[in-house]
């Protein structure tokens, strides 16, 4: 809707119909000053006088309460779905069976034909292609941060060994 969010009630009431005398000219002054409000409510009007035209279907009377039973009723699980569709319930086991069996060899063969990812190397740079803006103070502070990222990944790493090498030693004890 586009109408304008702090009017959004009140223009639902305009075309409902059911505002007091106050909020109907608080609306209609807002109408005048707003065409987006104005043009939403000239539509919505418009779309409840057709469907006011539409003709009127009669139900059956035995509607209503087969629909409230229906909805009072629990909803039917999957087996009884199931078991409703194939029209007996060995079936629909056979089929779930059949169906976890096919799901578990996809994804045997999925899982077996996916490609390890590489592994980082760790003495390759980050940057591909050297970093060149026109700016030559700029390129130097871009490349700046760079080694300086690289040499912190490779200081972690260096304390991520030496980390290793005191608990390899420390179990030695």
């Amino acid at each position: 809707m586009s109408i304008c969010p702090e009017y959004q009630d009140l223009m639902a009431g305009v075309v409902d119909e059911t505002l007091s005398p106050e909020e109907q000219a608080r609306a209609e002054q807002h109408l005048s000053m707003c065409v987006r409000c104005a043009s939403e409510v000239r539509e919505l009007r418009a779309t409840r006088r057709l469907l006011a035209a539409l003709p009127q279907e009669e139900t059956s009377p035995l509607f209503v309460p087969r629909l409230r039973e229906r909805l009072a009723a629990p909803p039917p699980s999957v087996w009884g779905r199931l078991a409703a569709w194939t029209g007996e319930p060995r079936l629909a086991l056979q089929l779930a069976a059949a169906g976890a069996a096919v799901l578990l060899v996809v994804g045997a063969v999925t899982w077996r034909h996916m490609p390890v990812p590489p592994q980082p190397n760790r003495n390759q740079s980050y940057a591909t292609q050297p970093y060149s803006s026109g700016d030559p103070e700029l390129d130097a502070f871009v490349q700046e941060c760079i080694s300086r990222h690289e040499s912190n990944q490779a200081n972690r790493m260096l304390w991520h060994d030496a980390d290793h090498v005191m608990a390899v030693a420390s179990q030695a004890r």
